[in-house]
């Protein structure tokens, strides 16, 4: 199981995401807006950040990526519909997917991205 935190403005697929992924047997937390969404992050431990790009109220993926240096720094999946942020984004985050996207492709990063995180964060905390 990971820990997910999914920030997106559009609230049906915020709520898909959600639902596709808990279904999963992640445990995630949700929210429109990205200073909301970067609080989630500091208050639990976090695995998974699945961040849109443009989102209300700040820039969440300038604020991950800036956490990066830190200790705690989840995955960034990064969701947009803007193919030049894939470009740019591409060797910050850990990935990008272009909406729209299938939720096979999402569960599979997540399942693949999960694990690698709690080993690091398990290094992290031993050290």
């Amino acid at each position: 199981m990971a820990h997910i935190v999914v920030i997106e403005d559009n609230e049906d697929l915020r709520e898909l995401v959600a639902a596709v992924l808990t279904r999963n047997g992640h445990a995630v937390r949700h929210t429109a807006d990205a200073q909301e969404g970067v609080e989630l992050c500091r208050a639990a431990p976090t695995d998974v950040v699945i961040t849109d790009l443009c989102v209300p109220h700040g820039d969440a993926l300038s604020e991950l990526l800036v956490r990066r240096r830190g200790a705690r720094c989840p995955v960034v999946i990064l969701i947009t519909g803007l193919c030049d942020a894939c470009r740019r984004y591409a060797g910050s985050v850990d990935a990008v997917l272009t909406k729209p996207f299938r939720m096979e492709s999402l569960v599979g990063l997540v399942a693949r991205a999960a694990p690698r995180e709690r080993r690091a964060r398990r290094r992290r905390t031993t050290t």
